[in-house]
């Protein structure tokens, strides 16, 4: 969980779970070869042929298209189009060129959350690999694993094998801040492979190389498989300034890393909340334990990375009134956090950008049972920082009264529905305080959520999530015309909204798709600066 590349926080909005193309129902996976045994004769006389059992023979025959049409034309259509369904349209062949086999059979085996189901079946490799061929052959295309039959086109010089995925990382370094680049600066070139069974990225190399004075490096002769990924990263003196993963789409492909620098400063007046998210897992009402996780997402709009001055904290943030066994989604109190009264302080850099970075503390809270009232508590946090919205999540059953709060919504995941409540933005020194009661309602539950672990995967379709980095950057790195698309709906989407919930949820929805990628900075920035004004209008 330490590592940013393999897990990182990120916002997206629950509209991201359609099935609306097959990048978003991506993550992309690693190079998974499975190369055959190798062949070993057997002496003349014991030679004989190998008796083809009943299950290998079904395994050799197994139909593409009987299985797509059993498992994936409820949503996709049998011609593959989507049309007036749910699914994405796997006949666009242009789309699909985009995506190797193994991000197809990664995607059928894994699904994506909400967005879309793995299929409901225990396929083989064989079986796997003819529904990947039928895919692909739905818009014109041939499978990566289809080959000549003829053994003797199969077998390939082994040296031009090895040339066709050699190729070079590169990158450039530039000083967002103005200045110039530090001397002596190291690149960390770190490879990744998709762990299918764990769902999460390993480690499978690492590389150094010095930056040139131009800003320039070079990584020369890397294997550029298919389906890996490469980060490039700098630790100046335990600042990380890292490029975003690159995934490698074609074997021996060239790929770009470049790396944004900043000065440093340990200047904290610039920085403010972006959002505050309080989730409510479902309490414990006989040990009258409410246990809560709560999200601090800050920015730093200024154009320095801000670092602890003294090794002190750069941010502190108070916790509700009666916390106890906090702990933290990274890291540790006398690690990265240190100890104060009533909350705790974080040390880690804070890169500039909006919601760059995030805090996830998780705490307990009495929930205590009182005579014919039932379980509730009091909960009183004072605001540090200048905060945008607090953003208020409980199990539905609950009651959630705060005169500082509007109920905006139901949102369901993990078997749960959770009602949301948002307030508007808020002041330092403010106080933000509600009332919790009742008890989670059977309408709400589907599933049984008592741990941590559990409300980590529970927000993963609500909003605040540990996501695997792969979704995130795939998702940013669509093609510049779809980015385009998306930034002409934003610049055209300037209608004023005179209803202060549908003003935050377009807030909200706004951050998401930013932090997805959808829309560029500029459309971004201008876009919720026009969405905050009217909204400090309406209240």
């Amino acid at each position: 969980m330490k590592s940013r590349f393999i897990i990182i926080l990120a916002i997206l909005a629950l509209s991201l779970s359609a099935c609306v193309s097959l990048a978003e129902d991506i993550t992309p996976p690693p190079d998974e070869n499975h190369p055959a045994p190798e062949e070993t004769e057997a002496p003349a006389d014991e030679v004989a042929e190998p008796e083809e059992s009943e299950e290998s023979a079904q395994e050799t025959d197994a139909d593409g298209e009987a299985l797509f049409n059993e498992h994936c034309a409820a949503c996709h259509n049998k011609d593959g189009s989507g049309a007036g369904n749910s699914g994405s349209d796997l006949t666009d062949a242009e789309r699909m060129s985009g995506f190797p086999d193994k991000m197809i059979g990664a995607l059928i085996l894994k699904g994506n959350g909400d967005a879309m189901p793995p299929i409901n079946a225990n396929l083989n490799d064989v079986e796997l690999g003819a529904l990947i061929a039928h895919v692909r052959g739905l818009s014109g295309e041939t499978s990566d694993a289809e080959s000549d039959d003829d053994g003797d086109t199969q077998a390939e010089d082994t040296s031009e094998a090895e040339d066709e995925v050699l190729g070079d990382v590169t990158g450039l370094v530039t000083n967002g801040t103005g200045g110039e680049l530090p001397k002596n600066l190291t690149i960390q070139l770190e490879i990744y492979e998709h762990d299918m069974m764990t769902g999460g990225f390993n480690v499978v190399g690492t590389f150094e190389t010095e930056v040139g004075e131009d800003g320039t490096y070079i990584f020369e002769d890397m294997e550029l498989v298919e389906g890996r990924a490469f980060l490039s990263k700098i630790d100046d003196d335990g600042v990380i300034y890292a490029s975003q993963p690159n995934f490698v789409t074609a074997n021996g492909v060239d790929i770009e890393l470049p790396i944004i620098y900043y000065e440093k400063s340990s200047d904290t007046s610039e920085l403010a909340i972006d959002r505050l998210h309080v989730f409510f897992e479902p309490p414990n009402n006989e040990e009258e334990i409410a246990h809560i996780v709560e999200v601090f997402v800050v920015s730093n709009p200024s154009l320095y990375a801000i670092v602890p001055e003294d090794d002190e904290a750069i941010v502190e943030f108070l916790l509700p009134e009666g916390a106890n066994n906090i702990q933290f989604e990274d890291g540790a109190f006398g690690d990265r956090y240190t100890e104060i009264e009533g909350g705790f302080g974080d040390t880690a850099p804070i890169l500039p950008g909006i919601g760059a970075h995030e805090v996830v503390v998780f705490f307990d809270m009495p929930y205590e049972k009182k005579f014919l009232v039932g379980n509730s508590l009091d909960f009183t946090q004072k605001i540090e920082y200048p905060t945008d919205s607090v953003i208020v999540m409980a199990p539905k059953g609950l009651e959630v009264e705060s005169d500082l709060l509007t109920e905006s919504g139901e949102r369901e995941s993990q078997g749960l529905v959770f009602v949301t409540h948002s307030s508007p933005a808020m002041p330092a020194e403010a106080t933000f305080d509600m009332k919790v009661s009742g008890e989670v309602s059977m309408e709400a539950t589907g599933t049984e959520t008592n741990s941590e672990q559990n409300m980590l995967y529970g927000l993963v379709a609500l909003g605040v999530v540990l996501i695997g980095v792969g979704v995130w950057f795939y998702l940013r790195d669509r093609k510049e015309d779809d980015e385009d698309d998306e930034d002409d709906d934003y610049q055209d989407d300037s209608a004023e909204i005179d209803d202060a919930d549908a003003l935050m949820d377009a807030i909200i929805g706004l951050d998401d798709a930013h932090r997805a990628g959808d829309i560029s900075d500029e459309v971004y920035q201008n876009r919720r600066a026009a969405l905050k004004k009217q909204l400090k209008e309406l209240v």
